[in-house]
């Protein structure tokens, strides 16, 4: 198996996130926040931050830099279509019990999944440990 050592920030995130919602589901219903939305995107966006990770880390390893500007674009597309097509769907099955504030909250996790991937590919290019 390869090091996935690069990982565990995303990793760390995710499991924090998700004993936050856990710990804090009564404080969220109150500020009619759903703990079901936030986790299931928290869930999503743990996935598909994981998925543009192992992308990147691909095309550091490539000779021709456009491949990792290809890359993170495809990861950005990734993201929004998927992003948008679950929204959809949740709009369409939720019917009145659409919750924006659930949404919005999603929002910002996928601020702070983008800031550690980031942060972890920039750690991953400087450090030269690409190469698997």
């Amino acid at each position: 198996m390869k090091n996935i050592n690069y990982l565990i920030p995303l990793i760390l995130l995710f499991v924090i996130i998700e004993a936050g919602i856990l710990v804090f589901s009564q404080s969220l219903i109150q500020k009619n926040i759903s703990p079901n939305v936030l986790s299931g995107g928290n869930i999503i966006l743990f996935l598909l931050t994981v998925i543009t990770c192992l992308w990147q880390k691909k095309a550091l390893n490539n000779s021709n830099p456009n491949v990792f500007i290809r890359s993170v674009m495809s990861g950005i597309l990734l993201k929004m279509v998927v992003a948008v097509m679950i929204i959809f769907i949740y709009v369409n099955m939720s019917g009145e019990d659409f919750n924006r504030r659930g949404i919005f909250s999603v929002m910002i996790l996928y601020f702070l999944y983008l800031s550690v991937e980031v942060i972890t590919i920039s750690k991953l290019n400087k450090a030269g440990n690409v190469k698997n």
